[in-house]
């Protein structure tokens, strides 16, 4: 049996002998309980309110900081955004670097967006630096 946890000494010595005695595989667990955390929900809103406003147009954080709901936005992806913000740990909705600390912790880690009722779609979070200035895109993963 292949170990399904970073920990491989402890797999072999007691997730396999558990799963052999007929008890269910908590690794399956462990992987329910991060799709489901805090922090994997507020990057799936996260990524949905920036493809909402962005589609996969680069922009900045200071971009976010002047984002008005008469900029093409519905009051929806607006609150939803700093929604997500504040539970990702940025400290003021009108401060680029508390937003680029946020924006720069999540680069490159996937997320599942609702996109509509029973569609879903993996994104992610990519970013370049571009004269002096660190520019985000959110991609959708094929």
């Amino acid at each position: 049996m292949q170990t399904a946890t970073r920990f491989a000494r402890w797999d072999r010595m007691v997730r396999q002998p558990l799963i052999w005695s007929g008890c269910s595989d908590m690794s399956r667990n462990f992987s329910s309980n991060t799709d489901q955390s805090d922090t994997s929900l507020a990057l799936a809103q996260l990524l949905s309110s920036l493809f909402t406003m962005f589609a996969e147009n680069e922009f900045t954080a200071k971009q976010l900081t002047t984002r008005t709901v008469e900029d093409e936005l519905e009051p929806g992806p607006k609150s939803d955004l700093d929604e997500a913000l504040a539970a990702l740990g940025s400290q003021s909705r009108d401060d680029p670097g508390s937003i680029g600390k946020v924006l720069k912790k999540f680069v490159g880690r996937v997320a599942t967006v609702s996109c509509s009722p029973g569609a879903f779609e993996d994104m992610r979070l990519l970013t370049r630096l571009l004269n002096g200035s660190q520019r985000y895109q959110v991609q959708i993963v094929k």
